[in-house]
This record gives C-alpha cells, sequence and structure tokens, in this order.
C-alpha cells in the first residue's frame, strides 16, 4: 500500500448536456497525504459492475478503479497516479474482490499523467492496461464541454476500501456525499457523515447528468488522515487529453 490516500466515486446532478461515452476497440497491434482505504459510513453497492480492485503479487488491496474499456482481449482502467507508485500484478470485476465468482485480469503497462503533481495531489490520474477475456464494456466519462460540476452537487462514492474499524474488506461499497470546493482541476466534499478511506483511493466518482445518465467525473486522491473531514477527487474532464491520447497511442479507436 501507499502512504495516506483515499479514493472516492461522484455520483452527480449536472445541467444539460449530451452524455458522452468513450468508446474504443483494438486497431491493432499543509502535504498531500498517501494511501488506500473501505468506504467509511457506506453500504454494498450492487449498482457501479465497472468498479474494479487493483491487486499485488501478494493478493493485496492497492487501490480501486474503474474499467473504461473492454474489448476482445484488452481492457483499460482508469484510477489515481499515487495508486501506481505500486506495481498493479492482477485487476479483479466483480463486488468482492476475494469472491470465488470474481473476474481477474493481468494487468501489462501502467501510466501515470505527465502533469501529477504529488505535493499537491493535481492531475492523480493513472491509467492501466489489462489482458483477458473482456465482456463490451465502456464507462461515459464528462467532457470538459459537459463539467458543470457545482457546490452542492450530490457525489456517490465507491470502492473497495476499509471502514473505521480498519477491519479487512473486499466487498465493493458506496455512499454519497456532496461537493464543497472546487477548483480547475479537482473537487472537494465534507465526509464528517462518511466517505472514501483506505483503498478506495483510485476509484471513480459518478456525475449524473439531466437526463438521467451516469457519467465519470471524478478519481478519488486524497483527504486527511482520519476519513472524517474531507476528501479530494481529480476532475475526469481535465484528464480527458491524458486518456485519449493515450489510448490511441496503444492501438485503440476511440469516438464520441
Amino acid at each position: 500500500m501507499s502512504g495516506n490516500w483515499r479514493i472516492a466515486w461522484a455520483a452527480v446532478i449536472l445541467g444539460p448536456a449530451s452524455a458522452f461515452v468513450l468508446a474504443c476497440e483494438s486497431a491493432s497491434p499543509e502535504e498531500v497525504r498517501q494511501g488506500c482505504a473501505a468506504i467509511v459510513s457506506g453500504s454494498p453497492d450492487g449498482t457501479h459492475t465497472n468498479a474494479v480492485a487493483l491487486i499485488d503479487s501478494q493478493e493485496r488491496l492497492l487501490c480501486s478503479g474503474a474499467l473504461i474499456v473492454g474489448r476482445g482481449n484488452r481492457g483499460v482502467v482508469l484510477t489515481a497516479a499515487h495508486c501506481l507508485d505500486d506495481v498493479i500484478d492482477t485487476v479483479t470485476v466483480g463486488a468482492d474482490f476475494r469472491s470465488s465468482d470474481r473476474r481477474r485480469f493481468v494487468a501489462v503497462k501502467q501510466v501515470s499523467h505527465p502533469g501529477f503533481r504529488r505535493e499537491t495531489g493535481e492531475y492523480d490520474f493513472g491509467v492501466v492496461f489489462l489482458r483477458g477475456p473482456m465482456d463490451e464494456s465502456s464507462d461515459w466519462l464528462l467532457t470538459p464541454e459537459q463539467d458543470v460540476l457545482a457546490m452542492g452537487t450530490p457525489i456517490q462514492f465507491v470502492g473497495f476500501g476499509a471502514d473505521l474499524t480498519n477491519a479487512p474488506n473486499s466487498i465493493r461499497n458506496s455512499w454519497t456525499g456532496h461537493i464543497s470546493k472546487l477548483t480547475e482541476t479537482t473537487f472537494e466534499y465534507d465526509q464528517s457523515g462518511g466517505g472514501p478511506c483506505l483503498g478506495d483511493s483510485g476509484g471513480p466518482g459518478y456525475a449524473r447528468l439531466a437526463d438521467g445518465k451516469q457519467v465519470l467525473a471524478g478519481v478519488t486522491s486524497f483527504g486527511d488522515p482520519s476519513c472524517k473531514e474531507y476528501g479530494v477527487s481529480g476532475r475526469v474532464s481535465v484528464a480527458m487529453p491524458f486518456i485519449a491520447s493515450l489510448l490511441a497511442s496503444e492501438g485503440f479507436i476511440c469516438w464520441q
């Protein structure tokens, strides 16, 4: 595990905008605190099936993430750059990353956003490429044009991290909070009533557009060590150029 970072998912109600999906196929070949945790005061999540667990070679949870592309024998996961301080061995899909019916994929490459700044947490985005038979799957990503996140926007956090008891957890959990602060690259939320914690870092934050469609709007980045005060997620909209260019360089064709 890496430091004291936490990860979050955001589900948000946004203004009018058309939804966007990153649809891809293979064309050919104070100090920022790091760490990983479970959703505090959350509940089991049966909805966000693209939420994944990032596992090391010792079968330990490192972080959470979101499967944004699954095609043929290849997949792509969006997570936090600080999660890639460790080597990701496998990525698991399923409501319980230790269950016998989980699906496991081999991680073959991991890339951090070139603009990631550990001291501030800015551009805390990373991508992990997978190998293994995939069901067709794509997460809808929030574009800059659609990003109208605002103070008070409800956020649904999802991840596989620990709760305040620090007891081992392997279940996908979720909790809903609200945006309390915005910058050009991040959004912050109050966690006095719960939220992401160790192991939730890198998890997706889903925003809900006016038409009801959910989009991936945030990637859980960091927060206070107690997981009781505040959390911060990176705004996916600012990472879109990085994501699109990286996928193109790896032989994926993506379109709106």
